[in-house]
């Protein structure tokens, strides 16, 4: 799915760079219509990026790629400073989720943002989903 995220990029910078420097040209149009095809794809993409919880784990629909990762995959969700937040997974890779990214202007204020709540939130999903024994009942611990 990455290489076709690149190949639908450079398809419409050709298409918009032929359309706008050939614009009486025949062979123009169809790269232009190619280029709003790929446009509205990529920007239908964006709009579908989701972070889901199920009871299985957490699906992350990005626009160019969809993970799915059980709960036990899972180590931690982390709000990062700039871009997209991730999934720490517990084999050490990172999952961003394009979906819940932080603007720098919260990140300087420091303040609650519902980024903040939903990765909070995500976390204690998380921590739920641990201590549920076999069959979804919750496991005592001991202090």
């Amino acid at each position: 799915m990455e290489v076709m995220g690149l190949v639908l990029l450079v398809v419409a910078v050709v298409g918009l760079v032929a359309g706008v420097r050939a614009h009486r040209a025949l062979w123009a149009i169809p790269w232009s219509a190619i280029s709003v095809a790929c446009g509205a794809f990529v920007l239908l993409r964006v709009a579908k990026a989701r972070v889901c919880a199920l009871p299985s784990g957490v699906r992350v629909v990005n626009p160019i790629r969809t993970y799915v990762l059980a709960w036990d995959e899972i180590e931690e969700f982390r709000l990062r400073s700039y871009g997209s937040c991730v999934v720490k997974k517990r084999d050490g890779g990172l999952v961003a989720m394009f979906a819940i990214q932080q603007t720098n202007w919260a990140n300087i204020r420091k303040t609650d943002t519902p980024e903040r709540a939903m990765i909070d939130e995500l976390n204690a999903s998380l921590v739920a989903h641990r201590t549920a024994g076999p069959a979804g009942r919750r496991v005592r611990q001991d202090r």
